[in-house]
Order: C-alpha cells, then sequence, then structure tokens
C-alpha cells in the first residue's frame, strides 16, 4: 500500500500509474477542506475578539474604575491594547482571505489562482 495524505494509507485504486490525477483530485478536496474549517475557525476568532474588545472598553465606565491603582490601569490599558490590534489583525486578515481570480478582476473569489498553495503539514 502506498501512504496517503497524512501518513494514512491511500485507497487501492483499479487504475495503473496513471492514477495521480485521481490522486492530484483527493488531494485538493481535502486541501479545500482544510482551507475553508480554517477560514471558518478565522471567523469565529475574529467574533470572539470583537466581544472582548467590546467589553474591555465598557470597564472605564464601570463604578470601580476610579478606584483601581495606577499600575492595575496600565494593565488594563496594555490588555485593551492588544484586544484592538487582535481585532484589528483578525479584521484585516478575515477581509484578504478570499484573492481575485487570476485575470485580475475582482468578479470571482477563488483559492485556486492567486493565493499561495496550502501544504499539509
Amino acid at each position: 500500500m502506498r501512504p496517503g495524505l497524512y501518513g494514512y494509507a491511500a485507497p487501492v485504486d483499479d487504475q495503473d500509474d496513471d492514477g495521480d490525477s485521481h490522486h492530484s483530485a483527493e488531494m485538493d478536496e481535502v486541501l479545500d477542506r482544510n482551507w475553508n474549517e480554517l477560514l471558518q475557525e478565522l471567523r469565529v476568532t475574529q467574533t470572539g475578539t470583537q466581544i472582548l474588545t467590546g467589553f474591555l472598553l465598557t470597564v472605564p465606565f464601570s463604578n470601580g474604575f476610579p478606584k483601581l491603582a495606577h499600575d492595575q490601569k496600565i494593565l488594563y490599558l496594555l490588555v485593551l491594547l492588544g484586544s484592538v490590534i487582535a481585532t484589528g489583525l483578525t479584521s484585516l486578515r478575515s477581509r484578504t482571505t478570499g484573492c481575485c481570480s487570476g485575470d485580475g478582476s475582482d468578479a470571482g473569489w477563488s483559492r485556486q489562482r492567486t493565493c499561495p498553495p496550502v501544504r499539509p503539514c
């Protein structure tokens, strides 16, 4: 048995050595599925960072915030800054994950033509 994707045994075909196109198509399907799963996780992360940032923005308006020590306020500002940066980066990345088609138009979004290939670990 020949090794398949991620070290698992590849399905045995009744074809000759011309089965490479079948194996390539199967590999493309797996990579596309993995790519879509990564994009979905990115969307979940983006929502989480937006909620966290929104919560952190409301903290200074609470009654207990003026009672915090100076060091605690500095820590709060650092956490808020990190949250804003994370929100910005996930927002930016989610907008650039779709790539335009190879002809330069924005009509179709396709990973196959212009995005770097996704390789398994």
